[in-house]
């Protein structure tokens, strides 16, 4: 069809195409260009899929999430690590909740580790 490379879809019609209607935008992009090479639908999506996934549980470089309240922070290593200056990366989770959230009563940061630690070590 004319214009197959830029077609897109618009919730959840297909732009310049009427016959079907599909529950998702990535549905209709799916279904109505599947064969489309450009990817002109795919990165209209709100949410468009990439080429890999995003890394999660990255190198050893911690820093506070800022996503949350302070109250609930925690400490993440997903890459890719932050380049902005303002950030304070640390080589471990532990360094990262006590500089970052030393100040939480229920130290909800380390309880959220792998490992957290202990009041007192175990023997």
């Amino acid at each position: 069809p004319a214009g197959y490379d830029y077609g897109w879809c618009n919730s959840p019609v297909p732009g310049g195409y009427t016959e079907t209607t599909y529950a998702t935008d990535l549905a209709c992009c799916k279904g109505a260009f599947p064969d489309q090479q450009s990817g002109y639908c795919l990165q209209w999506l709100q949410s468009a899929p990439t080429a890999a996934p995003t890394p999660t549980g990255g190198p050893d470089a911690w820093y506070r999430d800022n996503n949350v309240d302070a109250t609930m922070g925690v400490c993440i290593n997903t890459a890719p690590t932050p380049k902005d200056s303002s950030v304070t990366i640390y080589d471990t989770q532990a360094e990262c909740c006590i500089k970052e959230y030393g100040f939480q009563a229920d130290g909800y940061c380390l309880s959220q580790m792998v490992t957290p630690p202990t009041a007192a070590p175990t023997t």
